[in-house]
């Protein structure tokens, strides 16, 4: 089994991506839609401020980014 997921909030997220070489698309509200280097699929990421991300929500912005989760998490450590 894996390891848990970190505490991430969607800013941190967005910021995670676009320094890994994703491109952020567009923005409608608080939806940042950003096209992934890993699999050239379109993915949102919401940021409301300072607010947590659900840890199934994480999971699932992760899959559909292209990424394994053990991926994430240690490219998540090194940043």
């Amino acid at each position: 089994m894996g390891e848990k997921l970190p505490v991430v909030s969607g800013k941190d997220l967005l910021d995670f991506y676009l320094k890994c070489g994703c491109e952020l698309k567009r923005i409608k509200g608080s939806h940042h839609v950003i096209k992934s280097i890993y699999n050239e699929s379109m993915f949102v990421i919401p940021v409301h401020s300072n607010e947590e991300i659900d840890r199934g929500l994480l999971r699932a912005i992760i899959r559909q980014s292209g990424l394994e989760v053990n991926q994430f998490t240690i490219m998540w450590k090194k940043r």
